[in-house]
């Protein structure tokens, strides 16, 4: 499968010939990159293109694997035409591994404050913190290296997943709480994380139907439907039943 590179305004093949074992890492290490530095979003494979490699955290390509059997010329217009639709921060949005590649890089020390500062567009001291706001999340830096990060927000990892992928949801589950308990209260925490650990089981087929019902019934309550802590086996159809008010009380266990 032919590789191709970055060259001035467009792109050219890569000599694998010499890497034994042709793979994302290898082919990553011999540009001088390690896998954690590096990003591969999931729809590349629609226009032709089994993988595209990204410098993490920015639109400046790597590498691009392309199908077999396409001339060189076809090629480079699929990269550019991908390039040309990709959204970086669309797209980071269900970058589940985000998380993960970032722990990797600190554990092996490779995210210097020099490569971030160059994906980032952010200059960046040797010791202290800085945030991304594009992003949102601060990163902590000593002796010039990466050592630790968090969600500007201060979410959890799964809140964090849950607001990214269903803003909408998000938006209208923390409103509910924060009515009901008060800006700043713990428990509307301690309720979102209970609604993004149901969401992240919920089935699409589950989502429709919640969806078809009328938004006076309830906000979907995930936890209350699926694997709820709270003492109810109603169905869907008898919450539609009640009150939001009503609804509220049992999903805030008060009754």
């Amino acid at each position: 499968m032919p590789v191709y590179i970055p060259n001035k305004e467009t792109y050219v093949k890569y000599d694998i010939s010499q890497i034994e074992n042709a793979t994302i890492k290898n082919i990553g290490e011999s540009l001088g990159y390690k896998t954690c530095q590096l990003y591969i979003p999931s729809d590349s494979h629609n226009y032709g293109i089994p993988a595209i490699a990204f410098k993490l955290f920015s639109k400046e390509v790597v590498f691009a694997y392309v199908e077999n059997g396409i001339e060189e010329e076809e090629s480079v217009n699929r990269i550019i035409q991908y390039l040309r639709k990709f959204d970086l921060i669309e797209s980071y949005k269900t970058c589940y591994s985000l998380r993960d590649s970032l722990r990797e890089g600190i554990n092996e020390e490779c995210f210097t404050t020099d490569f971030m500062s160059s994906v980032l567009g952010i200059d960046i001291a040797s010791n202290g913190s800085i945030e991304s706001s594009l992003f949102g999340y601060n990163f902590i830096f000593r002796n010039g290296v990466l050592v630790d990060f968090m969600d500007s927000e201060g979410l959890s990892e799964k809140i964090r997943s849950w607001k990214d992928i269903a803003p909408h949801y998000y938006e209208k589950h923390k409103l509910l709480a924060e009515n009901h308990f008060g800006i700043n209260n713990p428990k509307v925490n301690k309720y979102l994380e209970m609604q993004a650990e149901a969401f992240s089981s919920i089935s699409l087929e589950s989502l429709k139907i919640l969806n078809s019902h009328a938004p006076g019934a309830n906000y979907a309550m995930f936890k209350l439907l699926f694997e709820s802590p709270a003492d109810t086996s109603l169905s869907i159809g008898e919450l539609n039943d009640l009150s939001l008010a009503e609804i509220q009380k049992i999903v805030f266990f008060e009754k």
